[in-house]
């Protein structure tokens, strides 16, 4: 489900009752249909606040998806960032937001976050075993076998089902 200007609620007293549409049955042709529908928007109290922000700089997509698993959530959100990568333009910058884009954001913040300090913290260890036992016996060992725990985590929790996360 998707809630924006496009399919918003416009409920307007006329002489013998009220007449429900929606805000953009009459799309604005020129720049007075737009000023006009700016004005008719802004002085919706529905509307603002909701939808378009007060001073009407601001308008919000509304995306409401059903539950999806980990993997789904970051196809959709992927999908969602191309859209509004694709109508960027001078004055427009669409931008996500809300936990389920929090949430994406943060495990592929994660996963590049392991590799790079997993690399370091291998590094780091070979040269402290190398400091330590100044022997490649020495290093190679403890380090095969620091390899094959992690390596066995991983493949752990691949079975489990267990995913990796900031928390893991």
């Amino acid at each position: 489900q998707a809630i924006s200007l496009i399919n918003t609620r416009d409920t307007r007293a006329i002489e013998d009752g009220i007449e429900v549409g929606e805000l953009l049955d009459d799309w604005p042709e020129n720049e007075a249909d737009l000023a006009s529908l700016k004005k008719r928007a802004l002085g919706d109290e529905s509307i603002v606040g909701r939808v378009v922000s007060a001073d009407g700089n601001y308008a919000m997509v509304l995306i409401r998806t059903q539950m999806l698993s980990e993997k789904e959530s970051s196809k959709v959100y992927a999908a969602i960032r191309e859209v509004c990568a694709k109508h960027k333009g001078d004055g427009f910058a669409p931008l996500t937001t809300g936990v389920p884009s929090f949430a994406v954001s943060l495990n592929d913040m994660t996963e590049q976050e392991v590799i790079k300090f997993g690399s370091l913290a291998f590094i780091l260890l070979y040269g402290v075993l190398f400091i330590l036992f100044r022997h490649p016996l020495g290093v190679v060992g403890p380090g095969f076998s620091i390899m094959l725990a992690i390596i066995w985590v991983y493949a752990l929790m691949a079975h489990l089902g267990i995913t990796l996360n900031y928390l893991t």
